[in-house]
């Protein structure tokens, strides 16, 4: 439908998608699933046309989400470890990167979420595994556990220690 004003046809397929929105997902999802490799090589082309641009986006997105950022890159190490389960619940764990962030600004020292039995001894990433500590605590603990911290926070409510994890507990 050809318009000789652009704004005109602009607000039209605006609107058409809107009415259609759920028929052109199903169609776009279909597409995908029978032609992978050709969604594949579209989005390359597109990302390596606008690499840079995606790149700077990316950048400033992590730097005013930095507590998400943290919190999706421990995800993603952990499903690499295996080391999640169902009954993990994400959206507590981001609370665990907010809180250290928040401390961080609060009080100018770095905090960092520490996983309270280590990912490498067998621990999950699961939030009653979780507690934020300062970065220097953090670096000190390592591997090690148990480990006794003088200063630790964990949102009221979500730590229930297993009773190794009880000397921990201060």
């Amino acid at each position: 439908m050809p318009y000789k004003d652009l704004t005109k046809q602009k607000e039209y397929f605006k609107n058409y998608y809107i009415e259609n929105r759920k028929e052109l997902l199903n169609r776009a999802k279909t597409l995908y699933l029978e032609n992978p490799e050709q969604k594949k090589e579209a989005v390359g082309k597109y990302f390596k046309e606008n690499r840079e641009s995606i790149l700077i986006k990316n950048r400033e997105w992590s730097k005013k989400n930095k507590d998400l950022h943290c919190a999706n890159g421990a995800k993603r190490r952990a499903l690499k470890r295996k080391s999640i389960d169902n009954s993990t619940d994400i959206e507590k764990i981001k609370m665990f990167y907010s809180l250290a962030e928040k401390l961080t600004n609060q009080f100018g020292v770095k905090y960092s979420v520490d996983h309270i039995l280590p990912l490498l001894l067998g621990g999950k990433h699961h939030q009653d595994n979780l507690q934020v500590i300062t970065l220097e605590d953090n670096l000190k603990k390592g591997i090690k556990y148990p480990f006794e911290v003088a200063n630790r926070y964990i949102p009221d409510g979500f730590f229930n220690p297993s009773p190794d994890q009880q000397s921990v507990v201060a």
